[in-house]
């Protein structure tokens, strides 16, 4: 079994080979550095095996605005939001997709902001409206949004707040409102096959299965191979098409620790924001202090 593989059927019935559409979340660390690298190899491969004719990405830094409001520096004006969402999605691209010339299959990449205009029936806005509605009537899907949303707050909190002191319920709507608009724009897509490395979550799941079960668009599972800490901070992936040097920051592996922490603690949203506010803090403390490192001898004991 290689080490990066489809998980399910890419083949699409009456056509020689298939569109496939992948959605970039940028916080995601299986869609960066070697991950990414991977999934770029696996989709080649399957154009070189004629199964797949295109490959469309869709970057996300529009849909970031939500966020943007918690910064120090607002960003209000539509100029400003658009020109730090293209900001964002051109970062994730000079990143991640360095070598374009390299790639055989044809790439199609459209921003957020784009996705959202295409003309479909409803339109965007109209079925985003229905969603806002099944949110506030539907108590299964209202549970699955706000479950969700609580696991972005601990994200982009270490990101996006500057303040020690913030309206918590401020933050968890920011989120929800994000969790909306992600649900509705599945009305957007298009493509024969949709694959994510998480899978759907579960609101998008819901919407999917409610409003999409039977559409053509069919999604499709894919997994990449496992890399530890070690291997995962420093190897290059050097195949002859793709090379890319996977130095994660140190506020990438913050946010993990903090991100994994809180995973599997059945802790209510101030809890979550009440540990989150302590590390920052922490952060904070040791930034004001100039301390002289000294290398610390460690020895292994036999026993404890």
């Amino acid at each position: 079994m290689p080490e990066t593989y489809f998980k399910d059927s890419i083949h699409i019935k009456n056509k020689a080979s298939a569109v496939l559409m992948t959605v970039i979340s940028l916080d995601s660390t299986l869609q960066k550095g070697i991950y990414w690298s991977q999934f770029l190899e696996l989709v080649e491969q399957s154009f070189n095996e004629k199964k797949l004719s295109k490959l469309i990405i869709v970057t996300t830094g529009y849909l970031q605005r939500y966020y943007f409001s918690l910064a120090k520096k607002k960003l209000s004006e539509e100029e400003d939001i658009d020109k730090r969402s293209m900001e964002l999605d051109q970062q994730w691209l000079n990143i991640h997709y360095p070598n374009k010339d390299k790639i055989n299959l044809p790439v199609e990449i459209i921003s957020w902001k784009d996705l959202l205009k295409l003309p479909k029936s409803p339109s965007f806005k109209e079925f985003h409206m229905c969603i806002i509605n099944d949110y506030v009537k539907e108590k299964e899907f209202k549970h699955l949004v706000n479950k969700h949303a609580e696991g972005y707050v601990s994200r982009k909190f270490l990101q996006y707040c500057k303040d020690t002191h913030f309206d918590r319920n401020q933050l968890h709507q920011v989120a929800v409102d994000y969790v909306l608009e992600e649900c509705a724009a599945i009305q957007q897509l298009f493509a024969d096959l949709l694959a994510y490395p998480h899978g759907m979550n579960p609101p998008a799941n819901y919407v999917w299965n409610k409003y999409f079960k039977d559409e053509s668009l069919r999604y499709v599972r894919y997994k990449t191979k496992s890399w530890d800490l070690a291997d995962n901070s420093s190897r290059h992936v050097q195949n002859g098409l793709f090379k890319l040097n996977n130095e994660l920051s140190p506020q990438h592996y913050l946010t993990g620790y903090v991100d994994g922490s809180l995973r599997g603690k059945n802790w209510s949203l101030l809890q979550q924001c009440l540990f989150i506010r302590g590390i920052k803090q922490l952060i904070e403390s040791v930034n004001a202090k100039e301390q002289q490192i000294c290398p610390i001898r460690l020895t292994a004991r036999k026993s404890i």
